[in-house]
């Protein structure tokens, strides 16, 4: 799954990408914060790292990131 697939569900508007979608990537990191939506962190996938089915991955430029934690500063 793309990080566009992951971020723009089309059942939730109108599918089109967020024009105010913040990314970052920092070395094994990507940082991704659609506007509204907690800061999502996903780790760079190693070559020989298998995943588990349920974990949330994407691909970016060619690599596969999983989902390393989610950031809410509303709590």
């Amino acid at each position: 799954m793309n990080f566009r697939e992951h971020f723009f569900d089309e059942s939730l508007g109108s599918g089109q990408p967020d024009e105010h979608l913040h990314m970052t990537e920092q070395g094994d990191y990507l940082c991704i914060q659609p506007s509204g939506h907690p800061l999502h962190v996903y780790q760079r996938v190693g070559d020989c790292e298998c995943l588990h089915p349920s974990v949330a991955r994407l691909e970016y430029n060619g690599h596969t990131y999983k989902l390393a934690w989610i950031e809410d500063d509303r709590w």
